[in-house]
Order: structure tokens, then C-alpha cells, then sequence
């Protein structure tokens, strides 16, 4: 039996036109690190009673279960394949501009776009159906050079088709990393505030599974998002004064936008319209200069969305964008 190496598993997704139904097509093939599909089809103890056996106290044939299945991936921070995923988790606004494009997409979707992936084992195939994220990070910190995504979210089943899913897979997207030398900076009401040495931003919801009368097979058929997303993360920051520990004191809410650039045609920046910081007294390590730590989240407000992701590439559209 031959051993399945990571780098030899290819990784493909592909949009879904309707929720529920595996997607069909040309696939796209993805970068990862690695991924965690996981299926559960329990069994149910299920003692009717009125049954003929030899006694009643041993177990008796059980009922099924509800199919749960769950999807997690570690990537790179890509930013043109990037914007395959934040359809999943955001609304989606029109590309603007010619090359580079710029995308935009706003929390608070309440119905959002499923996927499919798919992945080879050995001469098998498997296929996650209708994946739809709720939690991504976004890593602030270098992990062997790169920034990383990891993405966490729920499948309405994972499958064993007996043929290649894939179609004619499209040509892969140029990895489009934000290397270790790319670093991230916090702006407040357009003034840098700070640079970001490690840390990490997180969008996070609570999907509930959707199982329609008549799905005979426990799976299903959609996720429906949950009020209360939340914007929160960790920042580790390099100050050379008092503004932001001043601003955490002060627990107000504000706009901030952090932004990780490669140059002007590649970049994403994360805008929170109120952002509120956990005051933390800063420690003293010695007389270099201090960093320091503060956690915050992210709050909608009456003309702005919690959080405005926008990000800036050659791609010109992406499934979703109108």
C-alpha cells in the first residue's frame, strides 16, 4: 500500500450553483498546507419496546444518526486566491478598477455561496460538499517565512465519487504570498499607529445546519449563519509613544484598518468601522524597545458593517462578484 504523502495531495474547489447539490465543473486547484475533512454517521441506541428477543436488556438493533461533517484548512495568506474564500464568510460587493482590481467584501451575509472540495487519496477520490466557512484567521505572525490563513467550517457531507469530480481543472492562481518581510501596520482614522509584530485577526459566526423535510440521508442541505459574528484577534505591536496604550485606556470604539502590502497592486486591508481595544499594562524586559500586546473587537454600527475587507490584485472577478 502505497503511503500518501501532504505534498502529493492536490486540493480543488469549486463554487456551488445551488445549496446542497455537489458542485459541477472545472475545478480549481488550491494551495494548502494541509486540511482536516471529518465525517460522522452515528448509530443511535434505539430500544423500542414491544420487540420479540431472547431478553430485554441487551442492546437492540439501533436507528440512524444525522450525518455532521467538518472541514479545516491551513493555507498560505494568498492574495489572489484569497478572494475564492471570503465569499463564504462576507457579503460581496462589484470589483472596481482595471488592473489591478480591487474587491471588496463586507461582514453581515446572510446567505453566502457554498463549495465543494475535492482531493485525491491514492487512486481514490473524496468530496466534501457544500463547505461554508465560520471561522478564518488570519495570522499577523511569519510561520517558515509566510503569513498564514487557516480556515475552520462545516460540509453537508463527505462523499467517495467513483470518478475524478474535477472536470478539466483550471490552471492554478500564482501564489501571491505576503512573505515574512512584508510586514503589517494599524492605522487609526488614517494614521499609523503602530507596526504589527505578531498576533492574529479572526472573523468567527455560529452556523446552524439546515436539514429539510424529505432529506431522507441525515446531511445537510445548508448552514444558516447566526446573529453575533465576531471580529476579534491579538495584536503584538512595536510603539514609540502612548497613543494606542491611550486609546485602550480610554475604551472607546473607533475606526482601524490594518494592512498587509506587498506594493499598491497587491495588498489587502481589513477596515473596522468600531474597533475596541482591551486596556493591557505593557511589560519591561529591558531598555530596547517595547512591544506590546492588546486584544480587540470589532462592532457594527448604524452606516458601516463590522468589518470591510478589501483587497487588491490582478484577478478581475471571482465567483459571486457581480
Amino acid at each position: 500500500m502505497a503511503h500518501l504523502l501532504g505534498k502529493d495531495v492536490a486540493l480543488f474547489s469549486l463554487a456551488q450553483a445551488a445549496a446542497g447539490t455537489a458542485a459541477s465543473g472545472n475545478f480549481n486547484p488550491r494551495s494548502h498546507y494541509g486540511f482536516s475533512p471529518r465525517r460522522d454517521d452515528p448509530y443511535e441506541d434505539d430500544p423500542i419496546i414491544g420487540q420479540t428477543t431472547e431478553n430485554s436488556l441487551d442492546g437492540q438493533a439501533p436507528t440512524d444518526g444525522l450525518v455532521n461533517a467538518s472541514f479545516d484548512l491551513d493555507m498560505p495568506l494568498c492574495l489572489n486566491q484569497l478572494g475564492w474564500e471570503l465569499p463564504h464568510l462576507m457579503r460581496v460587493v462589484a470589483p472596481a478598477g482595471s488592473d489591478p482590481y480591487t474587491h471588496v467584501f463586507k461582514s453581515g451575509a446572510e446567505s453566502h455561496a457554498g463549495q465543494s472540495m475535492a482531493w485525491q487519496e491514492g487512486d481514490e477520490w473524496r468530496l466534501a460538499n457544500t463547505v461554508t466557512h465560520s471561522r478564518l484567521e488570519l495570522g499577523f505572525t511569519p510561520e517558515a517565512g509566510r503569513r498564514r490563513l487557516r480556515l475552520s467550517g462545516m460540509a453537508s457531507d463527505i462523499t467517495k465519487p467513483g470518478s475524478d469530480p474535477t472536470g478539466t481543472p483550471a490552471t492554478q492562481l500564482a501564489l501571491n504570498t505576503i512573505g515574512a518581510r512584508s510586514g503589517a501596520i494599524v492605522r487609526k482614522s488614517s494614521v499609523n499607529m503602530a507596526d504589527i509584530m505578531g498576533g492574529n485577526f479572526v472573523i468567527e459566526r455560529t452556523l446552524t445546519p439546515y436539514r429539510p423535510v424529505g432529506r431522507a440521508d441525515g446531511t445537510a442541505e445548508s448552514f444558516t449563519p447566526e446573529y453575533g459574528t465576531r471580529i476579534s484577534g491579538v495584536l503584538d505591536v512595536r510603539v514609540t509613544g502612548d497613543t494606542l496604550y491611550d486609546f485602550a485606556r480610554s475604551r472607546a470604539a473607533d475606526d482601524f484598518e490594518f494592512e498587509w502590502e506587498i506594493d499598491s497592486g497587491n495588498m489587502l486591508t481589513l477596515a473596522c468601522a468600531a474597533l475596541r481595544f482591551t486596556p493591557m499594562e505593557r511589560g519591561v524586559s529591558g531598555p530596547g524597545r517595547r512591544t506590546e500586546q492588546y486584544s480587540f473587537q470589532g462592532e457594527v454600527t448604524a452606516s458601516a458593517a463590522a468589518l470591510e475587507a478589501t483587497l487588491i490584485n490582478s484577478i478581475a472577478s471571482y465567483p459571486g462578484e457581480s
